[in-house]
């Protein structure tokens, strides 16, 4: 048998280097240019869904801590094609990169963008709280989203209640007041409007915040968060067809709210209550099935700009945000100014 050899031409030879370097550029570069997946980097996130549904999730070695809006799980990770994957009791969460879905037995949530949060005062705003408030020994926390939820962690995260957000009584000397009584729990929370130094950190607020829950008294200092999310907002009408507002009889200011995951309206003309549907898409915007108490509006003016308030909302195209004021426009005419209102 015969051995043959063959030697590349000097020129092939370099090319065929070539390609190889090459090949390996594009590998190098191509791998550089997908992040890391949010489980591989540790730390937290909140994580912002289509339908504006939101989560929390903390990275911890091959567990994730998964924080829904009203449950907390412990989810282990567990073999995938590809990302990462974790997965317990019917619950499924998978990460690539930046993004996520989320499957649970209430439905499946797909093309999440995950954001790093450096504080839990920044993951409470980014998951649409109004309101936050800490305490020490033993360690608890309360964060509010009016007309939603108050979600209250005490002893340390021993206990955790999610209970239903009542409407707030503001009391004469200012106090805002939530009574509540909900899944076999008694709880009350005052916020006071008052510069609190929290014993352990020495970090300022500006409120000052007592929890009493079946009888057991918690007190602690807490903070507007100031969302100004178009969503879950309480947005007070303060201009309507260039015209400053009027207040109703009940000096109740007309608003509206915008409810998350329900594409639902509520709100008051200054004379009655309203609701209806919204579409969101983008900067685009619009209200249908609007409908009302029929309460008699007994002041002709505060009538009058009933129906204009109603009117405006069922000719909204657009909307815009800018710091605290939201306007409404049928394409780029304004028809109402609204500014936001915390704690309501």
């Amino acid at each position: 048998m015969i051995g043959l050899t063959y030697q590349l031409p000097a020129r092939a030879t370099l090319l065929a280097g070539t390609v190889v370097i090459v090949a390996f550029a594009l590998a190098v570069c191509g791998s550089m240019e997908q992040p890391a997946p949010a489980a591989q980097q540790g730390g937290s996130y909140v994580y912002v869904c289509p339908g504006d549904y939101r989560f929390a999730v903390q990275f911890r070695g091959d567990t994730a801590l998964v924080s829904l809006p009203d449950e907390e799980l412990q989810l282990p990770q567990v073999v995938a094609a590809s990302g990462v994957r974790y997965a317990a009791g019917g619950v499924v969460l998978w990460t690539k990169g930046q993004e996520a879905s989320l499957e649970t037995q209430e439905g499946k949530h797909d093309g999440c963008r995950g954001q790093r949060v450096n504080s839990p005062w920044e993951r409470s705003r980014l998951l649409g709280f109004e309101f936050r408030g800490v305490g020490q020994e033993p360690g608890w926390t309360i964060e509010i989203e009016p007309g939603r939820l108050i979600r209250l962690v005490l002893d340390y995260g021993e206990s955790r209640y999610y209970l239903p957000a009542p409407k707030p009584v503001r009391q004469p000397d200012g106090a805002l007041v939530y009574d509540i009584s909900a899944e076999g729990v008694t709880a009350r929370v005052v916020i006071v409007e008052r510069s609190c130094r929290d014993a352990m950190s020495g970090e300022e607020s500006t409120h000052v915040v007592t929890v009493t829950v079946d009888g057991e008294e918690y007190r602690g200092c807490g903070r507007i968060l100031q969302t100004r999310s178009l969503l879950g907002t309480h947005w007070s009408l303060i201009e309507l067809g260039g015209r400053p507002v009027i207040a109703g009889a009940d000096r109740a200011a007309p608003y509206i709210r915008l409810l998350r995951g329900e594409e639902r309206m509520v709100g008051h003309t200054g004379c009655n209550n309203i609701s209806g549907g919204y579409i969101l898409d983008g900067a685009k915007l619009e209200f249908d099935r609007v409908v009302s108490t029929l309460r008699a509006c007994v002041d002709p003016q505060v009538s009058r700009q009933e129906q204009e308030f109603t009117r405006a909302l069922e000719a909204t195209t657009r909307y815009s945000i800018r710091s605290d004021t939201l306007t409404l426009l049928r394409d780029t005419a304004p028809l109402a100014r609204f500014e936001a209102r915390y704690l309501r």
